[in-house]
């Protein structure tokens, strides 16, 4: 489906349309049906099952059903059920949701947001009272995600005749469905918030909000999300471990954007170990954001990992580290900017330059102190011009002018990658001769787990 094309979904729609014309229509499923699988659903308590019954992602019936069905006729039918009586709100907002997306004209974007919006605050005050119901909130959000990027999407390509719409541009008039949804569902989590029984809701609401919040790249709003999580004990032992994965995930992706990288891979580490194994997709994802974060420590995943997960791309990287090759590293950066873009990993990629630059830097002190062996007094003390040369050759230096290697290297002491200081009467680097290349890598933690073990 293409966002920017303004009738997409109609078009798409009314194809359907066409060819639901062409079949026959004996023993479709129609809304009594769903509602009998609803009366089910609720006698028995099933959160899981009312997810494939009031779907969001797909027509619940055959289009003409849906074309053909009142939401009067509707609502007398619901009635006649006895265990549905406090659903009725629910499933008359889930009929209207797709009698907007299946107009024969056009989505209706303003009210199509305001309705699913609507929608949710039916449902978390039915969630309240049914926390059976939990698994559809994920649902519930998911769905809001999807629609406020693809309004935005379409406002936005729509205003693009607007000669002064460039330069006058708001950004919140840009993303304006998107920051209703987020302040739909972010308005939901005081409702939750008290009650432990709730936290399942909680942390849905709250992994939902971070994520729109990042999509919006609003970082201030995010940190009184952390406020929050911080001064709730959350009681995961009332949530299934599905729900804590997924909101470990968003939080890890938060903490490395926001370049706590030790936070971020407690929570990234925290969700792979607990994934099943036949998410590959998802584990893979958690994998990366982990090597990634490691990297900078200069910790190395084996081969063998990352063949098992298709991580390939990390192994050039690998050597670029290893070998202080800033020419390899520049290379993959160059190559694969936009996926490490696209999966939130840029910044952390970026971060490694600093190894790639501290390890080449040791291949030069080596090769200087056993040039200078015999004479004890110049060891660890290597000529910036030899330093400068070097960063010449590699293309470090953008301008090649001396004032770039002396910032690039006390950018490298002032992060601690080395234990130096440079002597400015002498034009030399004065390394600690104990430890001048201390180790990137902390403490391990003395209980590992089955990513520290695969690692090993």
């Amino acid at each position: 489906m293409n966002a920017h094309d303004e009738n997409a979904i109609t078009k798409k729609i009314n194809l359907l349309r066409r060819k639901q014309q062409e079949k026959n229509r004996i023993n479709v499923r129609n809304y009594e049906d769903i509602l009998d699988e609803l009366d089910t659903c609720v006698k028995t308590r099933n959160g899981y099952k009312i997810s494939s019954i009031l779907k969001l992602t797909q027509l619940p019936v055959d289009i003409y059903i849906l074309d053909e069905t009142m939401e009067c006729e509707l609502r007398k039918n619901i009635k006649k059920k006895n265990f549905l009586k406090h659903y009725e709100q629910l499933i008359i907002d889930h009929f209207n949701i797709f009698k907007i997306l299946c107009n024969r004209n056009n989505v209706n974007w303003d009210v199509l947001v305001s309705t699913g919006c609507k929608f949710l605050s039916t449902f978390i005050h039915l969630y309240s009272d049914n926390l059976w119901l939990l698994p559809y909130l994920l649902t519930i959000c998911s769905f809001l995600n999807n629609i406020s990027t693809l309004a935005d999407s379409y406002y936005n390509s729509n205003n693009k005749s607007d000669i002064y719409n460039e330069e006058n541009e708001d950004i919140n008039e840009k993303n304006k469905y998107t920051i209703e949804v987020l302040n739909s569902i972010r308005g939901k989590i005081g409702i939750v918030k008290g009650d432990i029984e709730k936290h399942g809701g909680f942390i849905i609401l709250m992994f939902q909000s971070i994520k729109l919040c990042m999509k919006l790249n609003n970082m201030q709003i995010t940190t009184s999300f952390l406020k929050i999580i911080n001064s709730t004990d959350i009681d995961y032992s009332y949530i299934p471990k599905f729900f804590v994965v997924l909101f470990k995930y968003q939080l890890g992706k938060l903490y490395l954007h926001k370049m706590d990288y030790e936070k971020a891979e407690k929570e990234f580490t925290w969700a792979f170990s607990n994934s099943k194994k036949n998410k590959t997709d998802f584990k893979k994802k958690l994998l990366e954001s982990i090597i990634s974060i490691r990297l900078n420590k200069g910790i190395f995943p084996p081969k063998k990992l990352l063949q098992e997960y298709q991580l390939s791309i990390y192994i050039d990287i690998i050597y670029s580290i290893k070998q202080g090759n800033i020419f390899l590293y520049n290379r993959v950066i160059e190559r694969f900017s936009k996926y490490f873009f696209i999966n939130g990993l840029n910044e952390c990629i970026d971060q490694m330059h600093f190894v790639v630059k501290r390890n080449l830097m040791k291949i030069v002190v080596q090769w200087w102190n056993n040039n200078i062996k015999d004479n004890p007094n110049k060891l660890y003390k290597v000529p910036i011009s030899i330093f400068h040369h070097i960063f010449t050759w590699a293309h470090i230096t953008q301008h090649h002018h001396h004032l770039e290697t002396l910032c690039i290297i006390t950018s490298l002491i002032l992060f601690k990658y080395i234990n130096a200081y440079i002597s400015y009467d002498n034009n030399i680097l004065v390394l600690s001769k104990n430890d001048p290349f201390p180790s990137l890598s902390k403490s391990r933690i003395a209980n590992r787990g089955p990513i520290d073990k695969a690692y090993a």
